[in-house]
C-alpha cells in the first residue's frame, strides 16, 4: 500500500500526538527548533536521513521504544 501525505500547492501539513511521557524532552526539542529557526518537519525529515534512512528495513520501533 503506498503511503501518501497531505500536499496542498507548497508543503506537505501532518499532525502528531507526543505521549505524555516524551512531552518534557518534546518541549525542549520545541524549544531548540525555535532557536534554531527551523520547522519540525524539517527536522524529522533530517534526523530519519541521518539515523534511518538505507536502513529502513532493519528499523525497529520496538527497540527504540525500550530506551523509554
Amino acid at each position: 500500500m503506498p503511503v501518501t501525505a497531505y500536499k496542498p500547492k507548497s508543503n506537505v501539513i501532518g499532525s502528531h500526538s507526543v505521549p505524555q511521557h516524551l512531552e518534557k524532552d518534546y518541549l525542549e526539542m520545541k524549544r531548540m527548533l525555535q532557536q534554531s529557526h527551523m520547522g519540525l518537519g524539517e527536522y524529522l525529515v533530517l534526523s530519519f536521513r541521518e539515523l534511518h534512512k538505507g536502513y529502513e528495513d532493519d528499523f525497529s520501533a520496538k527497540t527504540m521504544r525500550c530506551f523509554r
